[in-house]
C-alpha cells in the first residue's frame, strides 16, 4: 500500500510538470501572437496613409508590452551546470528559437524586460550575450532566423560574421541563406571585419559573390529588415561599382560661387572632392585654407562641395571670408551620389579617375595624395600637413606610389538608385 501511495505521488508530480512545460511555450507563442497583431495592424496604418504628415504619426511598436511576458516564457534556468558547462536555460531549447530571434531584433525590448533587476545593465549584457550563444549553438538551423540577418549585420565584430556565415553554410531554407549571404555582403565593408576576408581584391570578391548569392536564393518579395532585400541589394550594388576603392566614382555637375558649372572627377590629374559644411570646424578650415592646401600639394585639383548650400549660402560663405568652394544643391544631389553619411567627407580620386580614398580627412588621406601626386617635387620639400591647424590632420610618412595603371576608363554616368529609407538598424545583442 506504500509502495503504491509513493508511486501514486510521483506519477501526480510528473504529471504537474508536464502541463508547465508546455504552458511556457504556449506562453511565449501567445506573446508572439500579440507582436504579430500589432505589427500587422502598423504595416496596414502605413499603407493606407496618403500622406508623409500621416505616415510620420504612425507609430512603430517597440515590443515593450510583450517583452516581460515573452522573457518570462523563456527565461527559467533548466539546470546549473558545473565549472566547464555553465548553465542552462529554456531558451537554450530549440522551441525557443521565436523568441530568441524576436529578442535579437529586438535589444531594447531586452532591457525593458530586465529594467527591475537589482542590476539591469549587467542582467542585460549578460542575458544578450547568451541569447546570441544560443542563436549560434541552437538556432541558427530555423527558417525564421531570416529575420534577424538585418541586425546581425549591423554588428562590428566577428562573432556576428560567424552566426551570418553558419546560418549561410547550415541552414536549409533558401531565405534565410540569402539574408545572411546579404548580412555577410554588408559586413565585410567595415574594416574590422573585412580584416579578416583577405586582401583588398578578395574582399571585394567576396562581397559581389555573396551579394549575387542573396538574389538568387531568396524569394522577389523577400525581406531585409524592414526593406526588401532587393532595394537594399540594390544600394550595395551601387556601392561596389562606383564608391569603392578603385571603383570609378560619379561623375557629377556642380556649380561654384559665381555660377560656373564644375564637373568632376575628370581625367589626367587627381582630384580631392572634399563635402562639407560651414557648420563644421575641420571642412571650414580646409576650405579657408584652400590656396595653401593647394600649393602644399601641387598637381592636385582640389574640388570643395558645400553640402546642401541653400540661395543664401553664397552670402554667408562669403561674410566667413570663403570665396572658393562649390555648392551642392538644395536636394544634395552631389551628395547623395556619394552616399555622404558624415562631414566632411574627402573623396580622392586618382588621374585614372578612380578612387583611391573616401573617408575623414587625415594621416591617410595625406599618404594617399603624396602617392598619386609622386611626380611633383619630393614630400619632404614642401609642407607635409594638409592643414595646419588642424589637429585631425597630421604629417604623414611617404609612401611607394601605385604599381602601373591600366588603360584610364571613362567615368559612368549611371543613375544611382533613389535614395529611400533604410531598414533602421540598432546595435545587435
Amino acid at each position: 500500500m506504500r509502495a503504491m501511495k509513493k508511486y501514486a505521488i510521483l506519477c501526480a508530480a510528473g504529471l504537474m510538470l508536464l502541463p508547465a512545460a508546455t504552458a511556457t511555450e504556449e506562453a511565449m507563442n501567445g506573446a508572439l501572437a500579440v507582436w504579430n497583431q500589432q505589427y500587422s495592424e502598423y504595416r496596414a496604418a502605413l499603407q493606407f496613409a496618403n500622406t508623409e504628415e500621416e505616415r510620420a504619426q504612425v507609430k512603430e511598436p517597440d515590443g515593450a508590452e510583450i517583452a516581460d511576458d515573452l522573457w518570462k516564457s523563456v527565461s527559467a534556468k533548466t539546470r546549473e551546470g558545473g565549472k566547464d558547462k555553465g548553465s542552462a536555460y529554456e531558451f537554450d531549447e530549440p522551441w525557443a528559437a521565436p523568441a530568441v530571434i524576436w529578442f535579437v531584433q529586438h535589444p531594447a525590448a531586452l532591457a525593458q524586460a530586465l529594467s527591475k533587476k537589482k542590476n539591469p545593465q549587467r542582467e542585460t549584457a549578460y542575458y544578450a550575450d547568451r541569447l546570441m550563444d544560443a542563436l549560434y549553438r541552437v538556432h541558427y538551423t530555423h527558417p525564421g532566423v531570416a529575420a534577424a540577418c538585418a541586425k546581425l549585420a549591423e554588428g562590428n565584430t566577428a562573432r556576428e560574421y560567424e552566426i551570418l556565415e553558419k546560418i549561410y553554410s547550415r541552414n536549409q531554407d533558401k531565405n534565410a541563406r540569402g539574408c545572411a549571404a546579404l548580412g555577410m555582403s554588408l559586413m565585410l565593408s567595415n574594416p574590422l571585419i573585412s580584416s579578416i576576408g583577405g586582401s583588398e581584391p578578395e574582399v571585394r570578391a567576396k562581397r559581389v559573390y555573396f551579394l549575387k548569392r542573396s538574389l538568387t536564393l531568396t524569394e522577389d518579395n523577400a525581406m531585409f529588415g524592414n526593406a526588401r532585400l532587393s532595394e537594399v541589394a540594390s544600394e550595395q550594388a551601387y556601392r561596389l561599382r562606383h564608391l569603392m576603392p578603385r571603383s570609378v566614382p560619379p561623375q557629377i555637375t556642380v556649380k561654384d560661387m559665381g555660377g560656373t558649372s564644375v564637373t568632376v572627377p575628370t581625367q589626367g590629374k587627381p582630384h580631392l572632392i572634399l563635402f562639407w559644411a560651414p557648420e563644421e570646424e575641420t571642412g571650414s578650415t580646409m576650405v579657408r585654407g584652400i590656396d595653401k592646401l593647394a600649393a602644399a600639394n601641387p598637381g592636385l585639383e582640389i574640388v570643395p562641395v558645400t553640402h546642401f548650400a541653400t540661395p543664401d549660402t553664397v552670402q554667408q560663405l562669403q561674410q566667413q571670408g570663403i570665396s572658393r568652394t562649390c555648392l551642392d544643391d538644395t536636394a544634395g544631389s552631389a551628395a547623395r551620389a556619394y552616399r555622404i553619411a558624415a562631414l566632411p567627407t574627402a573623396v580622392l580620386v586618382g588621374a585614372d579617375c578612380t578612387i583611391l580614398y573616401t573617408g575623414a580627412p587625415n594621416m591617410q588621406l595625406q599618404a594617399k595624395i603624396d602617392a598619386c601626386t609622386k611626380a611633383q617635387p619630393k614630400a619632404e620639400e614642401r609642407p607635409r600637413v594638409i592643414v595646419e591647424d588642424t589637429p585631425a590632420l597630421q604629417q604623414a610618412k611617404p609612401q611607394q606610389g601605385p604599381a602601373p595603371l591600366a588603360p584610364m576608363p571613362q567615368p559612368r554616368g549611371d543613375t544611382p538608385p533613389a535614395l529611400r529609407d533604410m531598414p533602421q538598424f540598432n546595435a545587435p545583442l
